[in-house]
């Protein structure tokens, strides 16, 4: 009996510190997938933000560099390939981080600003039908790309 008393004690306290120890390590396995988790948010909205900056940029570029534009560019080749160089690059990024979703609505996005640039060559004038006929893809993909990664990162 008497080491009875001496093995109740002892048995609970390691049963009290084996829970205590597997409760911390579930907790602390909890926080670090939260933060991957927000951590995951966070990169891939600063992937979205930089591939969505770029697509406006370069068609807002495109559109001031169009004739009778109130706040006009001169032509520059440059800006120009800006859907080849920056839209395309940040295109490659979220093919690498972003979802198929958000992916797949970036890539229509970016053959329709290539659509837009396109219609340059057929000398189109700025604020015309033909001119908003070019542009209304880019806008529909636009809308369509945010609606995807903000759809995905809601549900992260």
């Amino acid at each position: 009996m008497n080491w009875f008393n001496v093995a109740l004690p002892v048995v609970t306290l390691i049963v009290g510190a084996a829970i205590t120890l597997g409760a911390n390590a579930i907790q602390h396995r909890t926080k670090r997938r939260e933060s991957l988790v927000d951590g995951l948010r966070a990169a891939r909205a600063a992937r979205y933000t930089d591939f969505l900056t770029a697509a406006h940029g370069a068609a807002h570029l495109l559109g001031r560099m169009t004739p009778n534009c109130p706040s006009p560019l001169e032509w520059d080749p440059n800006t120009y390939a800006l859907v080849d160089s920056d839209v395309t690059q940040k295109l490659r990024v979220l093919e690498l981080v972003g979802s198929e979703s958000v992916v797949g609505a970036a890539r229509p996005y970016r053959v329709a600003l290539n659509d837009f640039r396109a219609a340059f060559d057929r000398g189109f004038v700025y604020d015309t039908p033909e001119y908003w006929d070019a542009y209304r893809p880019v806008g529909r993909a636009r809308d369509q790309f945010i609606a995807a990664a903000r759809a995905e990162l809601i549900s992260i």
